[in-house]
């Protein structure tokens, strides 16, 4: 039939489904040109026999699938593979979006673009998802309270990115209310937590401390380890903005452990920028430099250059700190080509970093000195300048774990990434009774009475 010609040759081979509308970009290679024009001669037919609707249907249905199961492995290990799919994908996507606002499908359309949320904050457009969670958040009424609830946290994540605190708040707070009333732990902590950047950005340092220490106590009762060091981490940051790095330094150590547990580099990254943020206030240059330059090199693979356009500065300021201005100011200049890309940067809490930065080292350097690095640094890529930052050697930290033997050493990482004994075993090719002689002998020499102590000692001097 008409409906499985269009089926076979609407495909493309990525495994996408049947519809993407004639011009909408799909099947343009040359291999595939003979195939466009039977897949336009198949739509016509569908429209010409009325088919059309069914299978926009379908596709919408295929879409929506798709998005929800993405969700799903967002914040895990498998949220690059998701985002790429998605991103493959995405033209199906906006289709699908557009034939169910059209058909006033605002329930499935709010579904779709709830689940999608994530997914603009993280590989935008950002002011896209904004355009269509307001529009159908605006034609919502009656839909089920869980689906308008993720549309709103969804909502105030992407208000929050474009420094749109009032509507943010608005929309986060509302989806807390729903979140309460559903007595969804797991929604209220998203909210709770995407909360808190907006308090930060404010400069609302109580309203930030309540929400943090909430969603922590919320973490450790739901268990999930993700979440758990996500709220830890927001917890020690919050901590460091207080002037508290004693109390700051074991929750993001916690944080960043549980993080490389899991696998989610995301994660390991956001937690090594704070992490170096308090390294630098408490004057450890080098500690900072080594777990800012960690952390940039995921921001770059995890978010291309908006997320290292935020984390140089931060490395630029330890380098200038360690007493090379001059490498410094290569990084901001490396970190000035970056912002011009993006269109430049809104103020917010991140440009404070790179303008208190610019000014650190043209402080310390002569208007000639900072003008050559700067320049020089300008003309990198930012592929080339992450790829420098991220490989130059750093200072030597402090001799953190010396008096430990080779072996020793080793299980310290296995045990740092939350290995078993008979893992760490396995790991080393000993036997378990081995492996657990040396993880009592490991938390003897530490001084520490717990695995979870161990593995942030491991975190706290480099050596996970």
């Amino acid at each position: 039939s008409l409906v499985d010609q269009s089926l076979l040759f609407g495909v493309d081979q990525t495994g996408a489904p049947p519809f993407a509308a004639p011009g909408s970009g799909r099947l343009v290679s040359p291999r595939f040109r003979m195939l466009e024009t039977i897949r336009e001669y198949g739509w016509d037919s569908l429209v010409t026999c009325g088919e059309d609707a069914t299978l926009r249907d379908a596709h919408a249905a295929w879409c929506l699938a798709l998005a929800e199961e993405a969700w799903r492995h967002f914040f895990s290990a498998n949220e690059p593979a998701w985002m790429d799919r998605l991103e493959a994908d995405y033209g199906n996507l906006q289709a699908a979006l557009d034939w169910l606002a059209e058909r006033g499908r605002a329930a499935a359309g709010l579904r779709l673009a709830g689940a999608l949320g994530w997914f603009w904050h993280s590989r935008g457009p950002v002011a896209e998802g904004r355009r269509w969670l307001d529009q159908l958040l605006a034609r919502a009424d009656g839909v089920a309270p869980a689906v308008r609830a993720q549309a709103l946290t969804a909502a105030g994540l992407l208000a929050w990115s474009q420094y749109d605190y009032a509507p943010a708040e608005a929309s986060l707070r509302e989806a807390q209310a729903i979140w309460r009333t559903l007595e969804d732990g797991n929604g209220l902590l998203r909210a709770l937590i995407f909360e808190t950047m907006i308090a930060w950005g404010r400069g609302d340092l109580v309203r930030r401390v309540a929400l943090s220490e909430e969603a922590v106590t919320l973490a450790r009762t739901l268990g999930d380890p993700v979440w758990i060091a996500q709220a830890a981490v927001n917890l020690g940051h919050t901590r460091s903005l207080q002037g508290d790095a004693a109390g700051a330094v074991p929750l993001l150590d916690e944080g960043i452990a549980l993080h490389r547990t899991v696998g989610y580099e995301r994660g390991i990254g956001w937690a090594l920028e704070i992490r170096g943020n308090v390294a630098l206030l408490q004057g450890d240059a080098a500690l900072a430099e080594h777990r800012y330059r960690e952390g940039l090199a995921l921001a770059w693979r995890h978010g291309g250059i908006a997320s290292a356009a935020h984390s140089l500065p931060r490395l630029a300021a330890a380098v200038a700190a360690g007493g090379r201005p001059a490498e410094a100011a290569r990084l901001l200049g490396a970190t000035a080509a970056m912002r011009e890309a993006l269109g430049g940067t809104p103020a917010g809490p991140l440009d404070v970093d790179y303008t208190r930065a610019v000014e650190t080292v043209r402080a310390v350097l002569d208007a000639e000195e900072f003008s050559s690095a700067w320049l020089a640094g300008k003309r990198l890529t930012p592929a080339q300048a992450v790829a420098e930052a991220s490989a130059a050697s750093p200072p030597r930290l402090p001799a953190a774990g010396e008096g430990l033997s080779p072996r020793e050493v080793e299980v310290l990482r296995l045990l740092a990434a939350g290995r078993s004994d008979r893992e760490i075993a396995a790991a080393l090719f000993i036997s378990p009774h081995t492996a657990s002689r040396h993880v009592h002998n490991l938390l003897g020499k530490l001084g520490v009475e717990s695995r979870a102590a161990a593995a942030a000692y491991a975190v706290r001097h480099g050596l996970a």
